[in-house]
């Protein structure tokens, strides 16, 4: 994972330390647990930035720990993108290195994997692992130089050099239930989750009550794997939801392409989730949520610019442009769908629609 600049930098960066110390030993200062902080939202954004985060003096170096693959299709692609699009806005390569790990579903080695790149002198390290603060806290105490970025969550541990965010997915759920609710036929809606935890249950928690509230009579058949990886058992579930007669399903995380496969192959209209499934099956997919992290890249760059390095919380709305429903061009939408779907973003930024569930 290391560049060979990287260690250039690294061994002048030692020399000067030493010559600087001397013979003397660095302590960390013992850091004081300020109040715990509520969540914030990041400010209200259009779809291209007004202002474009300050290119800092120095290449920035980030680095992501993600559990599956760049190109999952779903949770960690969603992260990919919007860190490539900030490196973009920011000038490239020459201004912002971005590394990835992938595939890191062991605890023990995602821990691993943080503790290299933090080491090895990177500045932003994300750790975008559901359950994954355990080790993060630990981590992040060794490094107090180095700012990590921990998801979904909304606990910074009291450590000034830790940002947590999350997209708040049950306000896209909702959203996507209503539309659902509202293309359905036989009023019977499925979904298929991996894991019943993080963003998959605010989603789906969102989605089921977004239907209900629309067509109270519906019947949503919600049915989580147990397996964040087998898309096998995605595959299975999605068939077992098509024998019990729904005519409109959705689903999470990267095992949705079993599922939309099996959508396709029974002419079932799919709504995805956290990135545009479009490419998979142009002629079911009505439209999806779509988390935008960007936002908060955007964030958490300037904050460490600026010498906050973090106890910040961010979260990704529909109201500050984290989270937004992105139509299939290629489909052709009921009116009455979209309208559905733009009253519920409506009626959610403006207070009247709580989308939030116990």
């Amino acid at each position: 994972m290391r560049y060979l600049r990287t260690l250039l930098v690294l061994i002048l960066l030692s020399s000067f330390m030493l010559a600087a110390c001397g013979n003397g030993t660095e302590q960390v200062p013992e850091v004081e647990e300020p109040a715990p902080e509520e969540p914030i939202e990041v400010p209200i954004v259009d779809d291209e930035p007004t202002e474009e985060p300050p290119a800092p003096a120095e290449k920035l170096l980030v680095a992501a720990v993600l559990p599956s693959t760049t190109e999952d299709l779903g949770w960690s692609q969603s992260l990919v993108e919007g860190l490539l699009k900030v490196q973009e806005e920011m000038g490239g390569e020459e201004s912002m290195e971005i590394a990835f790990t992938e595939n890191m579903w062991n605890p023990v080695d995602a821990e691993a994997a943080l503790r290299d790149y933090a080491a090895s002198g990177y500045d932003i390290v994300f750790a975008h692992g559901s359950g994954w603060e355990a080790f993060v806290t630990t981590v992040a105490a060794d490094f107090p130089d180095v700012t990590f970025a921990w998801g979904t969550g909304s606990d910074t541990f009291g450590l000034p050099n830790v940002f947590a965010y999350r997209a708040v997915a049950y306000e896209g759920g909702y959203v996507i239930g209503t539309m659902a609710a509202t293309m359905s036929e036989n009023g019977t809606i499925g979904a298929v989750g991996a894991v019943d935890a993080g963003g998959a249950h605010m989603y789906l928690g969102g989605f089921e009550k977004g239907v209900l509230a629309t067509n109270p009579d519906a019947n949503v058949m919600i049915s989580f794997t147990g397996d964040w990886n087998d898309i096998t058992l995605a595959t299975q579930a999605a068939e077992a939801l098509v024998d019990a007669g729904v005519d409109v399903m959705t689903g999470t995380s990267q095992i949705m392409v079993g599922t939309i496969a099996v959508a396709q192959a029974n002419g079932i209209s799919w709504f995805g989730n956290e990135v545009d499934s479009t490419s998979l099956a142009p002629d079911i997919v009505v439209a999806g949520l779509i988390d935008d992290y960007s936002v908060i890249v955007r964030q958490i760059v300037a904050e460490r610019a600026n010498g906050v390095f973090g106890g910040v919380s961010y979260d990704l709305t529909l109201e500050n442009g984290g989270l937004r429903i992105q139509y299939n061009d290629q489909f052709d939408v009921p009116a009455e769908v979209r309208a559905a779907g733009d009253a519920a973003i409506e009626g959610i930024n403006n207070g009247t629609i709580d989308p939030s569930f116990e």
